[in-house]
This record gives structure tokens, C-alpha cells and sequence, in this order.
């Protein structure tokens, strides 16, 4: 059950269940201990560079916007 809640953590948090599965050996559930292996910390850089880039993208989108209401 643990791990399914783990699961369930990383995804929400934004991780893909492709790389939730390259890094779930980290997670030592028997100790309920986790030690970040480098598959987790790369797929972690790899998903808050993907939501940096969408968090960019809607600054853009919402600057847009802005600029519209401003011109009417």
C-alpha cells in the first residue's frame, strides 16, 4: 500500500508513471527510507525542466492576453 501511495505522490507531483518506474528502486520500503539513486534525480531535473517550460509558456500566453485587454 505504501508504494502505491508513493505512486500516486510522484505523479501528482508532475513525474510520468514512465519515469516513476525507472526510479522507484530508490525507495527502500522497507526501511520507509528514501535514498535518491542518480535515475531519480535525473528524471526529477527532467520534470521541472518540462514545467519550467510550460510555466513560461503560459507568462506568454497570459502577457498576450493582458495586451489584448489593455488595447480595448
Amino acid at each position: 500500500m505504501e508504494r502505491v501511495k508513493l505512486i500516486h505522490k510522484l505523479n501528482n507531483a508532475g513525474l510520468t508513471l514512465k519515469v516513476i518506474r525507472k526510479i522507484l528502486p530508490c525507495w527502500q520500503n522497507q526501511k520507509k527510507k528514501f535514498s535518491p539513486c542518480e535515475e531519480f534525480k535525473m528524471g526529477l531535473s527532467d520534470t521541472l525542466l518540462k514545467i519550467d517550460e510550460q510555466i513560461q509558456l503560459l507568462q506568454q500566453s497570459r502577457n498576450h492576453l493582458l495586451t489584448l485587454l489593455e488595447e480595448n
